[in-house]
């Protein structure tokens, strides 16, 4: 997994909120974007970290930033070193 963004689709009367995952692999260089959309940001969206690990990080940094929730994560430990 490349990165994770979440956007804000604010045209019109609709405010939801959503994530994009940008996916590479890495041996043939193909590129897949997936995309998900959430009412809010507290409602959430599923968590992909069980299939890539490396989706941790960056569910966890969209949670900080944005207070977007990915259920079935397996926790969110702060940034910011004690």
């Amino acid at each position: 997994m490349d990165t994770t963004q979440p956007y804000r689709n604010g045209l019109g009367r609709r405010k939801d909120w959503g994530v994009v995952y940008h996916l590479e692999d890495t041996n043939t260089r193909e590129n897949r974007v997936v995309s998900t959309r959430t009412a809010n940001r507290k409602a959430g969206t599923s968590s992909v970290s069980d299939i890539w690990k490396g989706a941790e990080f960056n569910e966890r940094e969209v949670y900080d930033y944005y207070g977007i929730r990915f259920i079935g994560h397996p926790g969110y430990a702060p940034f910011v070193p004690a």
